[in-house]
């Protein structure tokens, strides 16, 4: 499911965005001479400010991000049925009315025709993007999500022959949403996520950013091109409201996958993770080291002690946990085990990289975990990831009854930096706890503004570089030196956290 499309932005709270809700509402009431049928004008008009305050709060979110909204039009996209796949479960009637009346104003304007003939994709105009510049980038309260929205299931398209549809640059599977089965389970799952989404909505989320460096990130994530397929769910764009998060299972199976998606921390290169900022607070990343094939390892029987690199196969000249090639390795295996249908190939940039060809490099992987070798293509890596997303809701639970707010990325969560050992403590515990089986995890690292786009290595020289003129300066402390650069303002990034301090301290 497209997630621009404008009832999955989130719905926030800015008076300003509610005064503008119901401005237009109030001129659409004043024009509506219907003797409207069966609903009552108290609940007709609560109707219309809930549609409309979404529109407005995803025109909003949009604007401050230069993305567009994606904006259905036919009857058909909507649906009163709650289990319907893929339908906005809002009224027609009075969304449509939102749109013509928003485009009569000149608030609303279309950025590109549908190709499909489903999707419009709107931006603010007039008026409402002026009010929208006035107002900047603030941090805001939200609505909880939709319970129907998180919990998700899909599945890939395949043709009559039953082989996956594989479509574009990179010839990424084609994939669509499917019915989720209710019951018991999944009404728990969403009572979860509920509490964790409250949680992460009364905190703030941020870079510790220039606005110059900002930009450049920005710039950075459009220009990506994404090969990593299992991240197909990670924003390409970096809207800061985006906060709250769904589960999402694969293969049309609740037993596969079920990884958490939806925050924007999500689609921030990993070089720039370490600008993410929790209330102001420096973060810092811990990792699960190779946890997919740890599970499965365990689950096969024969569970690798803490101290093994999973990665470690056997690649010609290989230096440790710190070869350069670790990453691509990492990548590729990750690849092998959720390959269902046998149809990945190693990218063509690999051999050059890793110095091994595909069949050399199975045969290297076949050596080191035989095990799960004869387990591919049989979905026991979408299998050990459902196992993981468990791990990772009960991490966040564990974390948030401690009043700390953990972001999840996957198989590794950003925590303010004085919590990392106690992360690090629940994280191995809950594995083990799950799996009966040991881990290691790894931490990364925080970095200013002025380190932006440099790699741990590189701060690490830039830093003693400090630290020797520090000393032939004769200056105590070396923090001193560069405090003005650690403190350097960043207009959007302050604004936002400034804004979130002021709503707290309203709160209180």
């Amino acid at each position: 499911m497209a997630q621009d499309r404008f009832d999955w932005f989130p719905s926030l709270s800015l008076p300003l965005l509610i005064e503008q809700a119901d401005h237009v509402v109030g001129l659409i009431e004043a024009a509506d001479c219907k003797n409207a049928q069966g609903a009552s004008k108290e609940t007709r008009k609560e109707q219309r400010c809930s549609i409309m305050r979404q529109i407005i709060s995803a025109l909003y979110v949009a604007h401050t991000s230069d993305d567009l909204v994606s904006f259905p039009l036919p009857p058909r996209a909507y649906s009163s049925r709650k289990i319907a796949v893929g339908k906005i479960h809002l009224s027609h009637t009075y969304t449509k009315e939102a749109y013509d009346k928003l485009t009569e104003l000149g608030w609303l304007e279309v950025a590109e025709p549908p190709r499909d003939g489903k999707h419009t994709r709107v931006k603010a105009s007039g008026a409402l993007a002026a009010a929208f510049n006035e107002l900047g980038l603030v941090w805001s309260p939200q609505e909880l999500k939709s319970r129907n929205q998180l919990v998700q299931l899909r599945d890939v398209k395949r043709d009559c022959n039953g082989t996956p549809i594989r479509k574009g640059k990179h010839a990424k599977t084609q994939k669509f949403d499917c019915e989720v089965p209710e019951g018991p389970e999944v009404e728990k799952m969403r009572d979860r996520l509920e509490r964790i989404n409250s949680f992460l909505t009364h905190h703030c989320f941020h870079l510790d950013l220039s606005d110059e460096n900002l930009e450049e990130l920005q710039r950075e994530m459009i220009e990506r091109e994404d090969e990593d397929e299992e991240r197909d769910n990670d924003p390409k764009l970096l809207r800061l409201h985006d906060v709250q998060m769904r589960r999402v299972f694969a293969r049309g199976s609740m037993g596969k996958g079920g990884r958490f998606y939806g925050g924007w921390w999500q689609g921030i290169p990993e070089l720039h993770r370490p600008h993410i900022r929790i209330d102001g607070y420096k973060t810092i990343e811990v990792d699960y080291s190779g946890i997919a094939i740890r599970i499965i390892s365990a689950r096969l029987g024969q569970p690798l002690p803490a101290d093994v690199d999973p990665y470690d196969i056997g690649i010609p000249g290989w230096e440790g946990s710190k070869d350069s090639r670790r990453k691509k390795v990492k990548k590729i295996v990750n690849a092998l085990i959720n390959d269902e249908d046998g149809v990945y190939r190693l990218p063509k940039d690999a051999e050059d990289q890793l110095g091994v060809d595909e069949a050399t490099f199975k045969n290297l992987f076949k050596q080191k975990h035989p095990l799960i070798y004869e387990q591919l293509a049989t979905g026991i890596g979408l299998e050990a990831q459902y196992v993981d997303s468990q791990i990772a809701e009960r991490v966040m639970w564990t974390m948030m009854e401690e009043g700390i707010v953990i972001l999840p990325i996957h198989d590794s969560f950003c925590v303010r930096l004085g919590y990392r050992q106690w992360l690090e403590s629940v994280m191995k515990h809950t594995f083990e706890s799950l799996v009966a089986a040991e881990v290691g995890v790894d931490s990364s690292y925080s970095k200013n503004d002025d380190y932006f786009g440099l790699k741990r290595q590189e701060i690490e020289l830039k830093v003693e570089a400090i630290e020797d003129e520090a000393e032939r300066m004769g200056v105590v402390n070396a923090d001193k030196l560069y405090s003005q650069l650690r403190d350097r303002e960043s207009d959007v990034m302050d604004s936002f956290l400034q804004s979130w301090d002021a709503w707290r301290l309203k709160t209180g």
